[in-house]
């Protein structure tokens, strides 16, 4: 019983590990998908920024409607206050990562290279849930109680020991002591020492016979738990094996999301360079311009949370496969 309890805790220590781990890693990618939207709206700053200083020239000019200048200096406004937004997310973000790794909160300069290209993805027949740390942690708390049971039954038997007595008797008195009054000692560790020994062994049984019907429901009551964590553990298990079919969707619908992101981003980009062109030669109104910046400002941040979904979804399925070298790779 000892040692299915050493095997549960150890289990328990490594699945804690492991889901640590994940949760470490799922703060990176939070924390660096924060840092890319940043860049996204810092560069939507920059074109409004642009359009701004056109319109206001213009308009000061006479060339066009001093209300464009208005709609373009809100336009920066927003784009201000969108950064700011994104980088109280950010450093929400850094926080919770900075705990997690147990340092101070501090600004991380994260890798983005690995997130802009697809990760190499595992096959689905490579895993089982029967592996993963979590289920190892469920099946040892049910041995630890199996064993637990087996030694309730045992209090049932009799009891066997042995036991040993040792005797010994000192003196300090001569054999003619009888003749001579005076043939003693008055040492006392010469007094102590055995000159006479005895010595007894034996073996006992006993058996508590009333208490047979007090263990048996004790052993009923724990084998009680034993199913009800064998419930848990089947619930657990259903949990994880329903985890790793959504992480396999969740990957196939990230990874068409990674392809089509940038044909939005190029196309967007093309739009609001049309628009622009026909805007500064009079051809366009303001709206025009404003919606085709909005649309491109969208598509760039879809791209960025696109490249990171499919990471997410990466992290998710080593979750489910109880491997975190899934993702490692």
């Amino acid at each position: 019983m000892a040692e299915s309890a050493v095997a549960r805790d150890q289990s328990d220590l490594d699945q804690e590990k492991f889901q640590h781990q994940v949760r470490v890693a799922g703060a990176y990618l939070n924390l660096l998908a924060a840092q890319r939207l940043i860049r996204s709206w810092e560069k939507n700053l920059d074109r409004a920024t642009a359009l701004k200083n056109v319109v206001v020239t213009r308009a000061k000019n006479g060339l066009l409607p001093g209300v464009d200048s208005s709609l373009a200096n809100a336009e920066v406004s927003n784009a201000k206050i969108s950064i700011i937004q994104a980088r109280d997310y950010e450093q929400e973000q850094a926080n919770n990562l900075a705990q997690l790794m147990g340092v101070v909160s501090q600004q991380f300069t994260l890798d983005t290279i690995f997130v802009s290209k697809m990760p190499e993805l595992p096959s689905d027949s490579a895993y089982s849930a029967k592996n993963h740390p979590l289920l190892q942690y469920y099946a040892n708390r049910i041995e630890m109680s199996n064993q637990q049971a087996k030694y309730f039954q045992t209090l049932s038997y009799p009891t066997l020991s042995m036991f040993g007595v040792f005797q010994g008797r000192g003196a300090g008195f001569s054999s003619n002591y009888a003749t001579d009054q005076h043939a003693f000692t008055q040492n006392y560790f010469e007094g102590v020492k055995p000159v006479r020994a005895n010595y007894l062994l034996g073996v006992a049984a006993t058996w508590n016979v009333t208490s047979i019907l007090r263990i048996r429901k004790q052993v009923l009551s724990q084998k009680f738990v034993s199913n009800a964590l064998q419930d848990e553990y089947n619930v657990v298990d259903n949990r994880i094996k329903n985890q790793l079919l959504l992480s396999e969707n969740k990957i196939k619908n990230a990874t068409a999301n990674f392809l089509e992101a940038p044909i939005q981003v190029k196309s967007a980009g093309d739009a609001y360079l049309q628009k622009s062109v026909l805007y500064k030669n009079g051809l366009s109104n303001i709206v025009d311009i404003t919606q085709a910046l909005y649309i491109l400002n969208r598509a760039e941040t879809s791209r960025d949370v696109a490249f990171i979904n499919v990471w997410q979804a990466l992290l998710l399925k080593a979750a489910a496969a109880g491997d975190f070298g899934v993702f490692m790779k």
